[in-house]
């Protein structure tokens, strides 16, 4: 199958044979995420159009360009984490040690799975 890209509020999707990524867009500023953070309806309109891409996939967020996150972005991410559920539970890898800190601080983290124990990577 070929490989899918597209835009998803705040976030760039890549869907291949194994899996769905979803990492923080460069081309966007936080005013974007800002507006689409508690947007779960918005950011659930933008998978439709992979809906059927999407099932049986594993959901990741890549994390390893984000070395750390501010609340904004975290509410992108539990907007994310709700607009996925139909098609299974979202998980993040290459996490640094701060953003890895601030979502068990602000107990976000049991929202998510981990991909690997890259946490620190």
């Amino acid at each position: 199958m070929p490989e899918t890209s597209l835009d998803v509020g705040p976030f760039r999707l890549t869907v291949d044979d194994d899996a769905a990524w979803f990492v923080f867009r460069d081309d966007v500023g936080l005013v974007v995420a800002e507006r689409l953070s508690a947007s779960v309806a918005e950011l659930t309109a933008a998978l439709a159009p992979v809906r059927a891409e999407l099932a049986g996939k594993r959901l990741i967020a890549d994390m390893r360009d984000q070395p750390v996150i501010d609340s904004v972005q975290i509410g992108a991410m539990i907007a994310l984490n709700k607009a996925c559920r139909p098609f299974g539970r979202l998980a993040l890898a290459h996490v640094s040690d701060g953003v890895a800190k601030l979502l068990r601080v602000t107990a976000v983290e049991r929202l998510f799975d981990f991909v690997d124990d890259s946490v620190g990577a």
